[in-house]
């Protein structure tokens, strides 16, 4: 059974506080939060080989955070869920997904 790695790449210029709960209400904690710094990418999660709705929270703040959906083999889609200026580009990787704060 293969898992999903998320790999965050930071390129915001300064240590950015990542926490991963589940989206269900009320969510589920699965990591962090984890201080992702600059530069990378770094592995912070590997999932399941499966299907997951995860949700991204930056420093702690619920109004910065961003709904990723993640299917197997390396789909994944993005919804930003807030008007923080920074923003979570995702692109594939031969082990799963890189997720570019930027």
């Amino acid at each position: 059974m293969m898992s999903i790695h998320l790999n965050v790449q930071n390129d915001t210029g300064a240590v950015q506080g990542v926490t991963v709960t589940n989206n269900a209400v009320p969510p589920i904690h699965i990591i962090g939060p984890v201080a992702v710094p600059v530069g990378g990418p770094t592995d912070i999660l590997n999932v399941p080989d499966a299907t997951i709705t995860l949700r991204l929270i930056c420093n702690g703040n619920n109004e910065q955070a961003a709904i990723l959906n993640v299917v197997y083999r390396g789909f994944s889609s993005i919804e930003q869920d807030s008007d923080w200026d920074r923003q979570w580009h995702v692109d594939s990787a031969a082990t799963g997904l890189i997720l570019t704060l930027t």
